[in-house]
């Protein structure tokens, strides 16, 4: 997060409910153009960098927040794209950033804000975070390989919350092709 002045404050908040208190926030966001992006972590860049071209170009430049996981495939391949179209980008991680795989981390100090939900280590965890995301935004993009898992997860839970849905299938090579 951004101070006054322009420098970078995380927020490490221990529960749920003390989340913005101790960003010095008085209450959560809610966001009236927010983006929340989830996605496979089996995409290569190339591929997903194909499929944001076509279906997130005509969502840029419009004063949208995304939020984006923390994790790799999709998760860090997207906050590359968007900081090279110049998008406000908020990191949204389960545990703490340390905890992270490196590569997207690597680009967490590009970001506009950084959450970490300092969450238990369970697997619930990450569909907390992914419901806190969907429940923060109007609309949500997931691109699904077609596994089961967390991707279509919070797509089905978008769905049931009201927001707008663009689920974008992703060709993933199959390992006998190679």
């Amino acid at each position: 997060m951004r101070s006054p002045r322009g420098a970078r404050r995380q927020v490490r908040p221990k529960r749920q409910a003390a989340l913005f208190s101790e960003a010095g926030l008085s209450e959560e966001p809610r966001f009236e153009n927010a983006v929340a992006l989830t996605g496979s972590r089996d995409v290569e860049r190339g591929t997903a960098r194909a499929l944001f071209s076509q279906h997130l170009f005509p969502f840029l430049r419009e004063g949208r927040t995304w939020l984006v996981g923390g994790a790799k495939g999709v998760d860090h391949w997207a906050i590359e794209w968007l900081f090279e179209h110049g998008e406000e980008c908020w990191v949204v991680v389960p545990f703490t950033a340390i905890e992270q795989p490196k590569a997207p981390r690597m680009l967490f100090n590009k970001t506009a804000r950084l959450i970490e939900l300092n969450l238990p280590r369970s697997k619930s965890s990450y569909i907390f975070r992914n419901r806190y995301m969907v429940e923060r935004s109007k609309t949500v993009v997931g691109f699904w390989s077609g596994k089961p898992g967390g991707t279509i997860s919070t797509l089905q839970y978008a769905l049931r919350s009201g927001r707008e849905v663009h689920a974008i299938p992703v060709p993933v090579r199959d390992k006998d092709d190679e």
